[in-house]
């Protein structure tokens, strides 16, 4: 900096770094350079006609549009150069935007020659505005073509890659106006063109790191700052980044220090001191500590107040009202800060500033000016126009009449007002830490809410806040007060302990170990530290078996020292200290082929309790699952006086050990068994001894065995049996006894009464017995007459059903608190198989694959209202005939039926019949915001409900917000177990769409462990390797994996796109096109559109690269002809028009341009909601048009366009751009300005730099 301050640019120094300047006055150029540092005036003085002077000023000083009026004056009379040109168009479009309310003065006055005259007289330099003159008040103005204005800074950058002035205008404005890649990408940009002796060169650091915060790279934006305080440690605004990064990572004491140690570089910058004081002030509040933040307010904050300076007071009223929501009282604060507001009720000038002027007069109970606010807000939001407007419409009235009616106490009405606008609220502008304040608002009006399902999305909300910042004890502290909220009371009077008691049971929930708390371990000692006598907590600690914690529980127990919810945790916690849950969970374990921990509890249990019979029971099914015959035969052996005299299981016992010596072919041994532990345990009145006996006869017939008349024994005990019907299983196993003792009468009288049940009994053992357990018995009666064929073909159709007969499928279903609304256990598989599919992303041949799944579902249960719920959601394909009872159900739903019905009457009635193409209905989209809120209603309520969580992610791809895919699963991973593996690859994915990449490959990895074959997690880990450079290692882990993956029809092709990128990127073009020849290329079908825009997007990337790519193109298009009327999403489209150009089909590229204007034409006739998606769609048509203008060489009319919208669109059509911008500067013999066409490709590794 003192090399600056002595060293300001003179006119040939401008002149030199390629940017001349309309003035010959060395002092003016110096002092512009001077202003752009520091924001001082001297320089108009000097030149009162210097242009870009007055630029900066209309710029720099708020209020100023005179300036800008008075450059355009001068510009008409000066010879200018393009790039000041472009400044003083900004400069127009940003005073154009302050608009005059009142007829004090007009502009048309200011664009008079004599009182540009009359201003020039008087000293040619003009101060401040007073806002509260009645000249020419701030008040007065509403901002409307910032959006224009941005467009010409970007404009200038690419030309100009070293104009500082538009670099900041556009990073400054894209923080409360449009996407925040703007923030980031607009320096990356530029930086190959600086050089470290180029003066501000250091600030650009700053600026970047920002833009790489709010775009979720926290790693980069940190190495950037920390690279610009190295260069300059006064750069406030790198500073600023640091601090956010330190905020969003949750390091709080981290943030302290940094801020505490760097204080005097940052404290004299006048235009951020007071929003880092903030910064500051937030560590303090999250840690908990009010009166250090209260104290960082009044000593630094208030002071620097000032009713011109709008974004301090924004500071004040944000810090202020988060310490509100904490329950701290800050005494007469609101009053002081509200004067500063009063002058800016009618000001509108942006949505933010007017929640938070709200906040203020909220908090200071000023009711006049809260009315007068709202008053002027609603006149505003019903006759105005301009961006700011359409936010104020969109959200900012929204935000601000729920927090008028969280103050009345109105928390449910304040809750479904704000609760459609959560992903909406970015509009608004400002930073991801300046908005969390009205996610905490939400968070607190729905906890306070009367609503119980309000209560579950605060809930859900908390969980989301955790899962983004794990050190967090803000949201810690919301956790603990929604517990209470709950009812769920803690017998402990310390926060601490309840904190420690909730992020320890968080753990073992999530079977995770949080590093914010040190691990499960040191939070359970925590706790006990923080309270001894927390007898809830020592309930806790005893499950996880902390020695000692149950005699604690016990003797506070004994004084009263639990609630009564707190007794009954009790009462099961001492159960499982004696051991027997043990093998309860064990047996689960095993049953769900978790063998390795399920033997791993039973001899925990057996260890507590050496009689477990249960447990003894699991471990035997563990061996005799694994095989482990002669450990088996051991183990019984040794254990056999322990599980003995347990009359209810030792018979069973005694027949798996009977199995292993089967399983050996010892023959003898089994019978020994049999004749001397098992036959003198049957009895009539007990058919489960019976089963057993039955099936180890069975078993021996098979192998060959003569068991003499055993048959006939075990058969008169099952005589009184043949009309229970009690369980199909029990039926079939009699059915073995009767047909081994040739009872003929018995079993006539058995299948007689069977055929009797089905026919007209009902529940869920008749649904069993009709599904499979007639066909069961009649396939063992064929068998015993010999007629084998007979029984083969009875039983193979049914060999994957067969597991009803040991419980059902929808009693599965049921217990999982997701009950079905059929009877029909083949529709209940059916729909889990079908599920499952689509989760996964595979084609199961066992129940011939996902269409053959629905289909079978729908015909064992027609009216199967779930079902077809789910083949409208996941299979575009079938008819809406198909889908009737979805207008006219038949049976009662439930309250989660009811909602997925919702749903898919949502998506239907926005699917518009539109032309006939083969099987498949031609339709537009219209509702899936809706859906998508109702799916998200269904997650929050029913955190395991697959099905809405999977089309919740998958629509959240394509319509957005891409936040949604990442949330929607966070919130839910506390209500799952670890048997749930694929929402790891959905979690990953929507971490890495949202630029969490280290976390998301950590949750792929995680996926791919538990199940290799999950596609999902492959493809969200494919894209983390793609977004951060590491081809060659995405090549060799495609490669490594291709056997897991590529059975997968929905994602195969994709993933092979994926793999043929790295490839490109390599600028290896004939690896690229061999994959997509020999794998892509055959999985192409007209009727699936997902692998045609694959197809077109790699293709038009290498020719993008200069690649002649042959005949493709039109092969290729074939498969595209029959979509041309689709329109159903904007991106198949566009995919589609690359294919048509590329093959240089003429008429098909005019008959989906034609088709897509007619389509366009029909949707503005609509009166459909200008959100839903056909709109979305229809705006594509101006990018699929500028397409056709780039194949037509016109280059100079499309590149404009296109970057206006670039940053919202893929990766192709940012390379579209850049192709087209390269032509166009060509041609003008510009070509070093190529590099600023990468503009986003510099900023990651993985980006060539053309």
């Amino acid at each position: 900096m003192s090399y600056l301050h002595t060293h300001w640019r003179d006119v040939d120094a401008w002149r030199k770094e390629g940017l001349p300047l309309s003035t010959t006055s060395n002092e003016a150029a110096k002092m512009f350079d001077a202003s752009l540092t520091q924001r001082v005036t001297r320089m108009l003085q000097a030149d009162p006609d210097f242009v870009m002077g007055h630029v900066l000023a209309s710029f720099c000083l708020p209020g100023h549009v005179k300036h800008s009026d008075v450059a355009q004056l001068l510009a008409t009379e000066n010879n200018l150069t393009d790039r000041e040109m472009l400044h003083v168009k900004a400069s127009k479009e940003l005073a154009a935007g302050f608009a005059l309310k009142h007829n004090t003065m007009t502009r048309q006055c200011l664009e008079t020659r004599t009182l540009y005259q009359e201003f020039i007289n008087r000293g040619k330099v003009f101060g401040p505005l007073d806002s509260t003159s009645s000249h020419m008040p701030l008040s007065y103005y509403c901002c409307r073509n910032m959006i224009k204005a941005q467009a010409m800074w970007d404009d200038i950058l690419i030309a100009y890659p070293r104009d500082i002035l538009a670099l900041k205008m556009l990073s400054n404005h894209s923080i409360f106006v449009g996407p925040k890649d703007l923030l980031r990408d607009s320096v990356a940009r530029v930086f190959p063109h600086w050089k470290q002796e180029i003066p501000l060169y250091g600030y650009l650091f700053g600026m970047h790191a920002f833009g790489l915060e709010e775009t979720n790279f926290y790693r980069e934006a940190e190495k950037e700052a920390r690279k610009g305080l190295e260069l300059i440690p006064t750069d406030t605004w790198a500073t600023h980044a640091l601090a956010h990064v330190m905020e969003m990572e949750g390091r709080q004491d981290e943030g302290i220090e940094f801020m505490s140690k760097t204080v005097e570089n940052w404290k004299p910058c006048e235009s951020l001191a007071c929003h880092n004081f903030w910064h500051w002030a937030l560590y303090y509040i999250e840690k908990g500590d009010y009166e250090a933040a209260l104290n960082v307010y009044d000593t630094e904050m208030a002071p620097r107040f000032k009713v011109s300076k709008v974004f301090t007071l924004r500071d004040g009223s944000s810090l202020l009202y988060r310490l509100k929501l904490e329950g701290v009282d800050v005494g007469d604060r609101w009053q002081q800060l509200c004067q500063y507001w009063e002058s800016h009720a009618n000001d509108h000038l942006m949505a933010f500033s007017d929640t938070h002027m709200l906040m203020s007069t909220l908090g200071a109970k000023n009711e006049d000016l809260t009315m007068k606010l709202l008053d002027s807000l609603r006149k505003y939001v019903r006759d105005g126009s301009g961006y700011n407007c359409e936010v104020s419409r969109a959200v900012g009235l929204a935000i601000c009449e729920a927090f008028v009616e969280a103050d009345k106490g109105d928390f449910d009405k304040a809750v479904s007002i704000l609760k459609p606008l959560r992903y909406k609220v970015d509009l608004i502008g400002g930073s991801r830490a300046q908005r969390d304040v009205y996610e905490l608002f939400l968070i607190n009006a729905a906890m306070h809410s009367h609503r119980k399902e309000d209560h579950q999305f605060a809930r859900c909300l908390i969980a989301e806040k955790k899962a983004k910042k794990d050190n967090a004890p803000l949201t810690d502290r919301l956790m603990a007060q929604a517990w209470r909220k709950e009812g769920l009371l803690l017998s402990t009077t310390s926060n601490e302990a309840a904190k420690m008691f909730d992020a320890s049971l968080t753990q073992v929930v999530a079977h995770l170990d949080y590093d914010s708390v040190g691990g499960l371990q040191n939070s359970i000692t925590r706790m006990l530290e923080a309270d001894p006598d927390f007898a809830m907590g020592h309930v806790l600690a005893s499950i996880l078996e902390v020695k000692n914690s149950m005699d604690v529980a016990q003797s506070l127990a004994s004084k009263g020292k639990l609630n009564d919810r707190e007794m009954l945790h009790f009462n099961a916690a001492k159960a499982l200290a004696a051991g027997y849950l043990f093998g309860m969970y064990a047996f689960g374990l095993e049953e769900t082929n978790f063998y390795q921990e399920a033997e791993k509890q039973a001899r925990k249990g057996l260890e507590l309790i050496p009689k477990d019979t249960w447990a003894t029971h699991a471990l035997a099914h563990v061996m005799e699952m694994e095989g482990r015959q002669d450990e088996g035969i051991e183990f019984m052996s040794k254990t056999v006086e322990n599980w003995k005299p347990c009359e209810s299981l030792a018979c069973h016992n005694f027949w798996h050990w009977a199995l292993y010596y089967i399983e050996k072919g010892d023959y003898e041994a089994a019978l020994n068994i049999y004749d001397t532990e098992m036959l003198p345990r049957f009895k009539a009145s007990a058919t489960f001894p019976l089963t057993d006996g039955s099936s180890l006869l069975y078993r021996l017939k098979f192998e060959g065995v003569d068991v003499g008349d055993r048959w006939q024994q075990l058969c008169q005990y099952w005589e009184s049996h043949a009309d229970d019907h009690f369980l199909a299983f029990n039926d079939s196993h009699m059915l073995m006894s009767t047909l081994g003792a040739k009872n003929e009468d018995l079993t006539m009288k058995l299948l007689e009464s069977l055929r009797k049940y089905v026919r007209d009994g009902s529940g869920a053992n008749c649904e069993i017995s009709r599904t499979v357990g007639l066909a069961i018995c009649e396939a063992f009666v064929e068998a015993d007459k010999g007629n084998f064929d007979k029984a083969v073909a009875l039983l193979k159709p049914l060999r994957y059903k067969v597991d009803l007969m040991g419980g059902s499928r929808a009693q599965a279903w049921r217990k999982e608190g997701l009950p079905l609304s059929t009877t029909s256990n083949e529709a209940a598989k059916m729909f889990d198989a079908s599920l499952t599919q689509v989760v996964a992303h595979l084609e199961d041949d066992s129940v011939g694959g996902l269409q053959n799944s629905i289909t079978r579902m729908l015909q064992a249960d027609p009216d199967f209202v779930m079902g077809h719920v789910l083949a409208s959601t996941c299979l575009f394909d079938i008819k809406h005939s198909d889908a009737a009872p979805l207008r006219a159900p038949k049976t009662d739903l439930t309250h989660r039926e009811l909602l997925h019905l919702s749903a898919a009457k949502e998506l239907e009635a926005g699917i518009q019949p539109l032309l006939s193409v083969h099987d498949t209905i031609n339709c537009c989209c219209r509702n899936v915001p809706k859906a998508q809120d109702i799916w998200d209603d269904i997650v929050m309520a029913y955190p395991t409900d697959i099905l809405a969580l999977k089309m919740l992610s998958d629509y959240s791809t394509f319509y957005g917000p891409k936040e949604r895919v990442r949330d929607s699963v966070a919130r839910v991973f506390p209500h799952w177990k670890q048997d749930a593996p694929y929402l790891f690859g959905l979690y990953a994915f929507g971490l890495e769409e949202t630029n969490f990449y280290r976390e998301a490959e950590k949750q792929a990895r995680k996926g791919l462990e538990l199940v290799p074959k999950d596609t999902g997690a492959t493809h969200a880990l494919a894209h983390v390797m793609e977004m951060e450079g590491r081809q060659d290692e995405g090549i060799k882990f495609m490669s490594e994996t291709i056997e897991n993956w590529k059975p997968c029809e929905s994602l195969t092709c994709h993933n092979f796109w994926h793999w043929a990128l790295y490839h490109i990127e390599k600028g290896e073009y004939e690896a690229a096109l061999d994959i997509y020849d020999s794998e892509m290329l055959p999985r192409f079908k007209a009727s699936n559109v997902f692998p045609l825009t694959d197809g077109s997007s790699l293709l038009y990337r290498v020719q993008l690269e200069g690649v002649d790519v042959g005949d493709r193109w039109q092969q290729l298009c074939q498969f595209w002809e029959s979509h041309a009327d689709e329109h159903f999403l904007a991106f198949n489209d566009s995919h589609m028009l690359m294919t048509t150009l590329g093959a240089k089909n003429e008429a098909l590229t005019m008959k989906l341009l034609d088709s897509l204007r007619k389509y366009e034409s029909k949707k503005e006739q609509s009166s459909v909601d200008g959100q839903t998606h056909g709109t979305s769609s229809c705006s594509s048509n101006g990018i699929e048009c500028k397409m056709v203008v780039y194949e037509n060489m016109n280059f100079k009319l499309t590149s404009p366009i296109l970057l206006l919208a670039r940053t919202q669109q893929k990766e192709t059509l940012n390379e579209l751009i850049f192709d087209a911008n390269t032509w166009q500067l060509l041609a003008a013999g510009l070509f070093y300005l190529v590099f600023s066409a990468s503009y986003d490709l510099h900023a990651f590794p993985s980006r060539r730099v053309y």
